[in-house]
């Protein structure tokens, strides 16, 4: 894949949020994938967010978007090392799960040949997709849902993305995902300890490996039921 340069020039007070960010925050957490870097560069997070929350665009703070349910953006840093994990192909077509805005799905399109996300908020999914046109993003789109069902009507996957924390997977999202393809989340070790990982579907199996230690919040639909035994 051709590396696209950042066009915008460095006195842009957003460009030089942005590479505050991925110098101080994403480099220095073992992202090193030049396409996931100049998709940090290159789109603009302010548009994911609302005008209260623009001027924290670039901290790594954990900002609660709007509407219901609850939601927090990823760390700018976690959502870069799960792409990086995710090792995202030209031809892949992408299930972005409890997207939020839309910030997540939009650093996607840049990667992928199409991304599909799912949220449960009306609200979000409109913004979402405002935000998608306005930068000429053709093959992103937000669809309203139930995050555990995922979007079977769209499957076949290539890729899932959490954008937060699982306990367990329903068997409807994993047979949405492609041979051959792979999931990448915060599996949930406590409320306050996670661990992302990847998981590999191929021939009816599904291998887990560890990527690194991180917090997200839960995603609803993917805690364990009362009494789940594991």
């Amino acid at each position: 894949m051709t590396v696209q340069i950042l066009t915008q020039p460095l006195s842009n007070p957003a460009a030089l949020a942005r590479r505050t960010m991925v110098d101080g925050q994403v480099r220095t957490y073992d992202v090193t994938n030049l396409d996931v870097i100049d998709r940090l560069l290159s789109v603009p997070r302010e548009a994911f967010l609302p005008p209260a929350l623009e001027a924290r665009a670039y901290s790594d703070a954990a900002l609660a978007l709007p509407g219901q349910p609850p939601r927090r953006l990823l760390a700018p840093m976690v959502l870069a090392r799960l792409l990086q994990a995710a090792a995202i192909s030209p031809e892949d077509r992408v299930l972005d799960l409890a997207g939020g805005l839309g910030y997540g799905a939009a650093l996607i399109a840049g990667l992928a040949r199409e991304v599909v996300m799912v949220e449960a908020d009306a609200g979000r999914v409109s913004a979402a997709n405002a935000a998608f046109a306005q930068l000429g993003l053709a093959n992103a789109r937000a669809v309203p849902g139930e995050v555990a069902n995922g979007a079977a009507a769209a499957a076949p996957f290539n890729l899932v993305i959490l954008n937060g924390a699982f306990e367990r997977l329903p068997a409807a999202l994993l047979a949405q995902i492609a041979p051959g393809g792979r999931l990448v989340g915060v599996r949930a070790q406590s409320d306050v300890v996670g661990e992302a990982v990847r998981l590999d579907v191929a021939q009816g199996t599904v291998g887990e490996r560890p990527l690194f230690s991180c917090h997200a919040d839960m995603i609803e639909g993917f805690a364990k039921p009362t009494g789940f035994a594991f």
